[in-house]
């Protein structure tokens, strides 16, 4: 069932779906973010917005690798 051409192209989908959720989350995160600040010095906000595109990535690797291990 899952390789029906209707399944693969709901998930393409979804991914895309998502995949726009979390450009925007990112996105708009160091704007509603309190006051970063390290050293007296306020965190950029693209600083703010990779760590976040690198958290994201990290996850799904690991999602990735686990679930092909199993």
């Amino acid at each position: 069932m899952l390789t029906s051409p209707y399944a693969i192209l709901f998930h393409w989908l979804a991914l895309l779906t998502v995949s726009y959720h979390a450009y925007t989350w990112w996105k708009v995160s160091p704007k509603t973010a309190p006051d970063l600040r390290i050293g007296g010095r306020p965190v950029p906000e693209l600083l703010i917005a990779a760590g976040g595109w690198a958290a994201t990535l990290a996850v799904s690797v690991l999602v990735y690798v686990i679930v092909r291990w199993m």
